[in-house]
């Protein structure tokens, strides 16, 4: 007996006018490719490697395909935005087509932090950070370190740092006053208890 191999579609451009026929609106993305496809068997499963010159998937489906931005347009518009976190970026990116979804990969740098050419909070700056942010102990500051790309993990690497003292917020006896936006009782309050 002989082997019948496989036929897939000899483009990917037939390919896509296949599959944009049987795929809906709504689910025309990577996902809802790999749920549609086995209703024809000319559609292949990975069209990315199959295809070497497959475009994408917005091409793919008859989007209009937005040219990223160059390194220094994403580096700008990350500084504008106040992307300084990885989670920031992706959620942002995911609506953006002109963002590449992992920008490390992308302009080819070893991590979100090289990328966007940063350099780390000094200690005043850490301190005024976790003061606005209300970070009292090691847990929150790690917690924020790993999200944000300015922030060193290990906040006895910055220079001047000698203990928690130095950048953890501290609750005054009055903070609520503070809290509900009175701070000027919060002050009186203060003045007329240490007479």
């Amino acid at each position: 007996s002989e082997f019948v191999g496989l036929n897939f579609y000899a483009t990917w451009q037939e390919a896509s006018a296949s599959a944009c026929k049987i795929i809906p609106d709504e689910k025309k993305t990577k996902l809802g490719y790999q749920e549609y496809y086995k209703q024809n068997p000319l559609l292949h499963s990975n069209l990315d490697k199959y295809y070497t010159d497959f475009p994408g998937w917005d091409a793919f489906y008859g989007r209009e395909v937005l040219k990223k931005y160059s390194l220094e347009e994403a580096r700008k518009f990350c500084s504008d935005n106040n992307l300084w976190s990885r989670d920031d970026y992706k959620k942002l990116a995911l609506v953006n087509k002109q963002l590449p979804y992992d920008p490390s990969k992308y302009y080819k740098f070893k991590s979100y932090r090289e990328f966007l050419a940063i350099e780390y909070f000094n200690l005043a700056e850490v301190k005024l950070y976790c003061q606005d942010n209300r970070i009292k102990n090691m847990i929150e500051y790690k917690r924020h370190a790993r999200s944000h790309a300015r922030l060193k993990v290990h906040p006895n690497s910055i220079d001047g740092y000698k203990n928690a003292k130095d950048i953890f917020w501290e609750p005054t006896e009055y903070q609520p006053l503070i809290d509900v936006g009175l701070p000027v009782w919060a002050d009186l309050v203060k003045c007329y208890c240490e007479r």
